[in-house]
């Protein structure tokens, strides 16, 4: 299946160096959530990223939060997240203690729109800072299945202390539930992002995010 995406990508990416301009990516995203009481979730992740059109894998992260409902609109999510990056052959840790606030509303005609605010502290060895990321995110009333799969697009930026605004992402995918316990997006992503020259350089990523709930 991998390499049907890398054919179908091809033209997209062009043999870029791994997590170069150009390069094509994907991403694997696995969740589970559990409800531990009408207004807290508990949240478990790990996600894989390859890189070098697809080819190599580069990055890899574990994390744990727990959400709390304040409201049907509201919710206060913190969480900490473990980073390996792969330098040079050697995987380079980095920690990141993390909090969300998510603003959500569903209109009359059946859109659900959510605004994520994630503010977390990137801890490398020499390279500490606070980032601010902004994701906002449309789920469509379209159905396109009796199932309920429906497409969702989101834009978010990332702003990094010392930095500015250094990362965008552009998403649109597909919302597919299986039943009430599991879900799958699958989705592509226009990453821009600066590089250690202060230029936008530009990835096109294959997304899949599996999400189990209890």
């Amino acid at each position: 299946m991998k390499f049907f995406f890398l054919f179908l990508f091809f033209p997209l990416s062009l043999f870029a160096h791994l997590n170069g301009s150009g390069d094509f990516q994907i991403w694997n995203t696995d969740t589970v959530n559990i409800r531990s009481s009408k207004r807290t979730i508990l949240t478990g992740q790990t996600e894989f990223r390859y890189g070098r059109d697809g080819s190599k894998l580069y990055y890899k992260h574990y994390q744990g939060e727990i959400t709390f409902i304040r409201s049907p609109h509201t919710l206060v999510t913190p969480g900490y997240r473990q980073v390996y990056h792969r330098r040079h052959g050697d995987w380079v840790k980095e920690y990141q203690p993390r909090c969300a606030i998510t603003f959500q509303v569903q209109t009359k005609s059946k859109w659900l729109i959510s605004d994520r605010n994630l503010i977390l502290y990137r801890i490398q060895e020499g390279h500490n800072r606070w980032v601010y990321r902004n994701r906002l995110e449309f789920l469509t009333p379209i159905r396109i299945t009796r199932k309920g799969m429906g497409p969702f697009f989101s834009n978010e930026f990332f702003w990094a202390e010392t930095q500015g605004i250094n990362q965008n992402r552009l998403i649109f995918g597909l919302r597919i539930p299986y039943h009430q316990r599991t879900q799958l997006d699958l989705y592509y992503m226009l990453c821009s992002l600066k590089n250690h020259n202060k230029d936008w350089i530009q990835q096109n990523i294959l997304g899949l995010h599996f999400a189990l709930f209890f």
